[in-house]
């Protein structure tokens, strides 16, 4: 087994402890490699284009939750999964389409 595997493997595991919310045969979901060489699962396009799904991705001893965080919150950002299952905000990012209907609300 070489590291992307145990990478891969070690994203799940903790996704399906940490995340017991988040069921994963529901969704569409493939893998990416990060930059960094890490793994990331994609989970119903990754949010990489502005839609609704998110990616996972192993830090350290936390687990990364990207894009739309919508399972965990109502906006884009990132959101930190600790080991004792906790949750933090890392960054937020205002949704622009909701930013984009609230500027049409007020044009007309």
């Amino acid at each position: 087994m070489d590291n992307r595997d145990r990478d891969r493997l070690e994203l799940l595991d903790r996704i399906e402890e940490r995340v017991p919310e988040l069921k994963l045969d529901e969704h569409s979901v493939e893998w990416m490699t990060l930059p960094d060489g890490h793994e990331a699962l994609l989970v119903d396009g990754g949010g990489v284009d502005g839609g609704d799904g998110a990616y996972f991705a192993n830090a350290g001893d936390d687990v990364h939750a990207v894009g739309s965080t919508a399972p965990f919150a109502g906006y884009l950002g990132c959101i930190v999964i600790r080991p004792d299952k906790t949750r933090i905000l890392a960054r937020v990012v205002p949704d622009p389409l909701a930013q984009q209907k609230s500027d049409q609300s007020v044009l007309g």
